[in-house]
């Protein structure tokens, strides 16, 4: 360059300049504390995590957006790092004293909200409730729209449908409904369809909400929404085995894993499996079933979900009674194991005789009680046994629409 003119070489060299957009530019800005926080993400769920980052100036909008992705596309993979993760998003946000105050508010709504879909898959339920309470405060203090608002109903709903509290579950499935239809977003007023079908389901509504599925699996379709047309292909597979249906059950839980495999999502692509061994169980044999429900209950273990490998584990028990004979070590050990995993659970205090029964399971008169009693425990902790997800989705799909992704 020379006397103030441009030449060709210096476009060509310099031409990043010109077209880097705004994200671009903050990246290269904090591209040291990014590289930092991808260099410690294996630590993420270490209690000072945060504290680290914070401590290394890693304070700033970039960052915080950074985590929220990262947290976000780990929630089906690994919810307890994504929860650890989405926490160091949010407290980060509430760190930034240079943003526009309804910004900061937005981005920690988004990582709460988001904690709460991990929080769930780990049965801590007060936990996300907590968050989801915080998130509509903060998307308020933010000024967000009517979808943001739905968002936060619908998530709500599908850990109160969790819970088993089918009434407050219908409730705020409802208003996150209403809120779609106001917001004119088709695509999440059937997820909201969904959840709604499932309670009836629950509630033993059970051609009913067969009959809602069906119609939303022409809508998913036309909407090419891929994750929530597999989520209704698992309903109607567990509807059908329930059925004695064999043909339609194998076909529905083929295509529903086929679409979780492709997408990535470990969790319900678990979930499927476990309905799998079912299918195994109602259509097949015993021994295929015990096989495949031992390889969904060492996925669960290895994310961290220790209510669903316990209740996987549960199932297994219950498939082992009628072969076992009295004080079975084979049982013994099986049983011991998963109340161990219960332990993890958190149901250690609560349920000590539950748990000490199923210890025992082996030389007890009544083994199915005994499953019985550590099923009632697992509802009096509000984690009750649920194979088939029916709603587990994160809501948060495109995150904080404030600047491109980081």
């Amino acid at each position: 360059m020379a006397n103030g003119s441009v030449d060709v070489e210096d476009l060509f060299e310099r031409g990043y300049e010109f077209l880097a957009t705004r994200d671009a530019r903050l990246r290269q800005l904090h591209v040291r504390h990014l590289r930092f926080v991808d260099a410690n993400l294996a630590d993420a769920t270490a209690p000072d995590w945060t504290d680290r980052l914070i401590a290394q100036g890693a304070v700033s909008e970039t960052v915080s957006r950074h985590l929220f992705y990262i947290g976000k596309r780990q929630i089906d993979r690994a919810p307890a790092q994504a929860a650890a993760i989405l926490l160091a998003a949010s407290r980060i946000a509430a760190q930034l004293r240079n943003s526009p105050p309804e910004l900061a508010a937005a981005l920690q709504a988004y990582s709460l909200k988001s904690r709460a879909n991990a929080l769930r898959h780990l049965a801590r339920y007060d936990d996300a409730l907590a968050d989801l309470r915080a998130a509509a405060e903060l998307f308020i203090e933010a000024r967000y729209c009517t979808t943001e608002a739905g968002q936060v109903h619908y998530t709500r709903a599908t850990v109160l449908h969790k819970m088993e509290r089918w009434a407050d579950g219908a409730h705020a499935a409802r208003d996150a409904r209403r809120l779609f239809l106001t917001a004119k977003d088709a695509r999440r007023v059937t997820h909201a369809d969904i959840l709604l079908a499932v309670i009836l389901y629950e509630q033993g509504e059970v051609s009913d909400a067969r009959r809602v599925w069906l119609q939303l699996e022409k809508q998913l379709a036309t909407l090419n929404d891929r994750e929530s047309l597999a989520r209704v292909w698992l309903n109607l597979a567990v509807y059908a085995i329930s059925q004695g249906q064999k043909d339609d059950a194998r076909g529905y839980l083929t295509r529903a894993s086929s679409t979780f495999r492709a997408l990535g999502n470990r969790t319900e692509l678990a979930r499927v499996r476990w309905n799998m061994a079912n299918y195994l169980a109602a259509f097949k044999s015993r021994r295929a079933a015990l096989f495949a429900l031992e390889r969904v209950r060492r996925t669960f273990d290895a994310l961290g979900a220790y209510v669903d490998s316990a209740c996987v584990g549960l199932d297994a028990i219950e498939l082992m009674i009628p072969d076992a004979r009295r004080g079975d070590a084979a049982l013994t050990r099986y049983a011991q194991a998963v109340a161990s995993t219960l332990v993890k659970a958190g149901l250690a205090i609560s349920s000590a005789n539950a748990l000490d029964q199923l210890k025992r399971i082996a030389v007890a008169r009544d083994r199915r009680a005994v499953l019985a009693d550590v099923r009632a425990a697992l509802r009096q902790l509000e984690a009750p046994c649920t194979p088939a997800p029916f709603t587990d989705m994160d809501e948060a799909e495109t995150g904080p629409d404030l600047a491109p992704r980081v």
